[in-house]
Parts: C-alpha cells; sequence; structure tokens
C-alpha cells in the first residue's frame, strides 16, 4: 500500500489530504483530514475526516469543476434506494468518464456508499438525507 500526504491551502475545511493505492484492490481515498483544537489551549489535539456537502462544496473548489458540486441535487430522485451506474448516468446526464469523477468525489464525501464491484456495484446515499449541499 501506498500513502500520499498533502496540506490543503491554508484556511480551507480540510487541512490534510490523504490518499493511497492497494495494490490489486485500486485507489484509497482522497480523504480530507481536519485539525480538532483544544477548547482551552487552541492546541491542536488530533485529525478527524471531514465528510458530508461541506466536504463535496471543499473538494470541488479544490478541483476548479463546479459542475460536480452543481451535479448532486440531480441524484435525489434516486434517494432511499440503492442504484446502479447507469441510473446514476441517467439522472446526471454527463458522460462515462465524469460519472466516474462524481462519483467517486461523493463516496469520498461519504454522501454516497459504495458496495460490489463490476456489474455489481450499486451506490446508495450515506447521511439518508438527499437534499441540496448547503
Amino acid at each position: 500500500m501506498r500513502l500520499g500526504i498533502d496540506r490543503v491551502a491554508r484556511g480551507q475545511k480540510g487541512e490534510i489530504l490523504v490518499r493511497g493505492y492497494y495494490r490489486g484492490r485500486g485507489e484509497i481515498g482522497p480523504f480530507f483530514l481536519g485539525r480538532i483544537y483544544d477548547e482551552e489551549s487552541g492546541e491542536p489535539i488530533r485529525f478527524e475526516r471531514i465528510t458530508g456537502r461541506d466536504l463535496l462544496q471543499k473538494a470541488t473548489q479544490l478541483s476548479r469543476d463546479p459542475k460536480e458540486y452543481e451535479a448532486w441535487p440531480k441524484l435525489a430522485s434516486l434517494c432511499g434506494r440503492e442504484f446502479t451506474n447507469k441510473e446514476a448516468k441517467h439522472a446526471l446526464g454527463v458522460a462515462e468518464a465524469t460519472l466516474a469523477k462524481y462519483l467517486a468525489a461523493y463516496v469520498a464525501a461519504a454522501l454516497l456508499i459504495k458496495t460490489g464491484k463490476g456489474k455489481l456495484t450499486r451506490y446508495r446515499h450515506g447521511d439518508g438525507n438527499c437534499s441540496s449541499p448547503k
């Protein structure tokens, strides 16, 4: 397994980006980690994974693709059940390569949960809330 760690621009919500590759299994991440500070001293005490819509918006800003953030509400029609790549492609109306990029970003933000492999790959909403990102 190989891991890469990179500092995100100062002032951003995710201060560290972790991504990796697991031989025979594929890519891991990206995961955005934010610092948690002690309330009394203000010193950093640990890192915590940032998930959800805030992370999706931040990741989209870093990738410079605003359409990734704007596409999320289109998946609301698939809320409450598992769906396939084909159904997601139809809901989003994007090309196959773009779909893979968007779904990977949504999984990394923990907005979607991916199960299965190949033709058995399915996705479902991870937080149970399909509303538009804030």
